[in-house]
């Protein structure tokens, strides 16, 4: 009787300070979900007026979220709706799809007391590492060399490689990541059909992004995105433009 005691005066020290160390990291994981899914086009843009999505100090103080009660705070509101078209986040986001783990962080973590995390000294983010005009022309190739030869006429890119290929002190990773969700955004907004579409990332850097001109109703042969991609490749080494050739099945 007296070692089990003495277990249970063990055990529960224990399993209070482990509960306590998980509160504490509900801020950190919110926000970290938060940063994730939502700031690419909060944050680096100001849409919906809710540029400190981040920030769950002002997600407090602006009642966009109500500690203690998860199902009045309108963040996990939205990020519940059944409704497609006001569900966040969006279907043409980065990552439009909330886990069902993470959205029960976020209800933890707002029945909790929506807490704020504990101030900690920002790290620097990593240069990104630069892409080449021959590595962006090699995942061209790769990617048309799998699509069959019918399909590769259809197809059109856009690149982002200008902008990933600056210092993050001048473009950061969100920023990147906001200019992939408008790049999408703009492409439905010209499309003549009814579904939404995402340009797909085909290089590991995601700086090309790739679509068919035919799911969003566009003509190939008067379609405004036309590029004369030879013009661009006469300046490219003749290694590099008999890859680019291949790639167009020219």
């Amino acid at each position: 009787m007296r070692k089990s005691l003495t277990r249970l005066a063990l055990f529960f020290p224990l399993a209070a300070s482990l509960a306590h160390a998980q509160n504490a990291d509900l801020p950190s994981s919110a926000q970290s979900i938060l940063t994730k899914y939502c700031a690419e086009c909060h944050a680096a843009t100001g849409e919906g007026g809710v540029d400190y999505i981040s920030d769950l100090g002002k997600l407090v103080e602006r009642k966009k979220v109500i500690p203690g009660q998860s199902g009045q705070s309108r963040i996990l509101q939205r990020m519940q709706e059944a409704n497609p078209d006001a569900k966040m986040p969006p279907p043409y986001a980065s990552y439009p799809e909330v886990t069902r783990e993470e959205l029960a962080i976020i209800k933890e973590w707002i029945e909790a007391g929506a807490k704020n995390v504990t101030a900690k000294v920002a790290s620097a983010e990593p240069d990104r590492a630069s892409v080449s005009t021959r590595a962006k022309l090699e995942s061209l190739h790769k990617y048309l060399k799998k699509l069959p030869k019918e399909d590769r006429p259809f197809q059109r890119f856009f690149t982002l490689d200008h902008l990933s290929n600056l210092p993050v002190s001048e473009f950061s990773s969100a920023q990147l990541r906001s200019v992939r969700a408008a790049t999408s955004k703009v492409l439905n907004s010209l499309s003549w059909k009814p579904d939404m579409i995402l340009p797909k990332p085909i290089d590991e850097a995601q700086t090309i992004l790739a679509f068919d001109i035919r799911d969003v109703d566009w003509d190939a042969s008067h379609s405004p995105t036309q590029i004369d991609f030879w013009q661009y490749a006469s300046r490219i080494l003749s290694q590099e433009i008999i890859k680019f050739r291949l790639a167009f099945g020219r």
